[in-house]
């Protein structure tokens, strides 16, 4: 049994082994025949993918074509995982999608394969400026230069690092690199007009976003930079018109309401208070958390002296973003006019903490802290306004305004001399002066300073009866009543009062 049980099998063995051998033979041919289809797949998915991205990948998450590109260089990796170029496409592919981790271990993986991978220098360039770290994508992204020294996407990155890095003057350069390379490339002009408006150059940046306009580069932002730049050079006009285009380029783009924002602000400035409401209530009906729009709104309607509903926006604004110090600006002047005084102080205290350095929030606060008659607290603030403007008349003028209020009439002539050093034709500074040397019982020189007034303004109310109280101490009755009256019939009417008295009667009764 055992010797015919191994004929059988050696037998067997014989018949099968030319069968096997030609399986094998067509198990290699079908290998060969996959790989040939899979080596024309992979160059087909190169091909493609190289076209796509050189077509230009827009970065934006859900790009199509950048979704394509991943999905055959995924193919490609899983047949070919040390290919170099597959993982440098679909790190190129990571960057078009905002998937920026992603695109730097790609093009690690590339760079590790093969060192002077341009691709792969280039995403990983671009993926540390999205990232923001400018300074580590230099590196990558000159090394991707010197290999392609003609390549305008390069300097193009380069230019936006050296912007994170505040280096605006290099940044332009770069771009102007670019433009040399390829004048007829709108978007790097459109990229240099960015560092010119960072430089202040918005004549520049101007000439520049029309050249990319000339180009065809025509889009929402450059209409809404070109407008930015008109604000900048008070061409408000202009920037309404420049606003309008972008607005009419896509009217359901939902960026639109940044547009109207602006458009709104513009219209302030040229006192179309209604146009510029108008503008910002278009902004928030597409945008209802644009804080912003609320507080500028609010700011025009206060502007009309609207106050409760610009007390009403300006609410909303700070609940939206309660880190605006000039969101509180605002609402303190508006509670100032509502007559609440606490309210104001306390807005303009919150504006202080969060931005030290706006004079015209110790202005607000000023006037506020006196409304309570805290002139000592206002005299403070009105110091503060004074570092600030240390070479302007009306600081001086307000700070010796308090001063009389604190009866320190010495130190109020000692600014508002200062004050009328510095701007001689202020009538009300030679007033108050007038007034403080009354106090003091310097009559004569009070006279010197109320006559000065009323050279200046003839219909001076104010200096008239001033000048009545000193013409009395000096015992010029006639002179004194003559004042009194010109202050009436000029507006001032609290001397009305005193006159109707019996203590006024002397003067009532004096005739013309």
């Amino acid at each position: 049994m055992r010797i015919r049980s191994t004929a059988i099998i050696i037998s067997l063995l014989a018949l099968t082994t030319p069968t096997l051998s030609a399986f094998s033979s067509q198990i290699d041919q079908v290998k060969i025949a996959n790989q040939r289809e899979s080596n024309k797949n992979i160059g087909n998915y190169f091909e493609e993918s190289k076209a796509l991205i050189d077509e230009g990948l827009d970065v934006k998450e859900n790009n199509p074509k950048a979704i394509k590109i991943l999905k055959m260089m995924n193919y490609v990796i899983e047949i070919s995982p040390e290919n170099a170029n597959a993982y440098a496409y679909r790190a190129r592919a990571n960057n078009a999608l905002l998937k920026n981790i992603e695109a730097i271990s790609d093009a690690e993986k590339s760079i590790k394969i093969d060192s002077n991978n341009i691709d792969a220098l280039f995403a990983l360039g671009v993926a540390k400026v999205l990232l923001g770290d400018y300074k580590g994508a230099l590196n990558p992204l000159r090394k991707a230069k010197k290999i392609d020294p003609q390549n305008i996407n390069i300097y193009l990155w380069i230019g936006s690092a050296k912007i994170g890095l505040e280096e605006y003057k290099n940044a332009s350069k770069y771009f102007t690199k670019a433009i040399n390379i390829d004048p007829m490339d709108g978007y790097s002009y459109a990229r240099r007009a960015s560092t010119k408006q960072y430089l202040e150059d918005h004549n520049g940046a101007i000439e520049d976003f029309n050249k990319a306009i000339e180009l065809k580069e025509v889009n929402q932002a450059i209409y809404s930079q070109i407008g930015w730049s008109k604000m900048a050079l008070k061409d408000y006009k202009g920037a309404i018109e420049n606003y309008s285009k972008g607005i009419d380029i896509d009217k359901d783009n939902p960026n639109n309401y940044y547009l109207y924002e602006k458009r709104g602000e513009s219209k302030v400035y040229l006192s179309d208070f209604k146009g510029g409401i108008k503008d910002f209530t278009k902004s928030i009906d597409i945008n209802s958390k644009n804080a912003f729009a609320y507080a500028k709104r609010g700011d025009a309607k206060y502007s009309q002296e609207n106050y409760k509903d610009a007390l009403f926006d300006l609410n909303k604004a700070i609940n939206l973003d309660s880190q605006q110090s000039w969101f509180y600006r605002v609402r303190g002047f508006i509670n100032y006019y509502l007559d609440e005084p606490k309210n104001a102080v306390s807005d303009f205290n919150n504006a202080i903490l969060l931005n030290p350095e706006d004079p015209y929030i110790y202005l607000g606060s000023s006037v506020a802290k006196r409304q309570i008659n805290d002139y000592e607290g206002a005299k403070n603030d009105i110091t503060k306004l004074i570092n600030f403007y240390p070479k302007d008349a009306y600081p001086y003028s307000l700070r010796g305004s308090l001063k009389i209020d604190l009866e320190d009439y010495n130190g109020a002539i000692t600014d508002l001399t200062r004050a009328i050093k510095i701007d001689p034709q202020i009538e009300g500074l030679y007033n108050n002066r007038c007034w403080a040397k009354y106090k003091l019982g310097k009559f004569k020189k009070a006279l010197i300073d109320c006559d000065q007034a009323l050279l200046l303004n003839p219909k001076d109310s104010y200096a008239y009866d001033s000048r009545g109280d000193v013409k009395f101490a000096l015992g010029d009755k006639e002179g004194a009543c003559s004042d009194y009256k010109n202050a009436i019939s000029n507006g001032y009417k609290e001397r009305e009062g005193y006159l109707a008295s019996e203590e006024g009667s002397w003067c009532r009764n004096m005739p013309n």
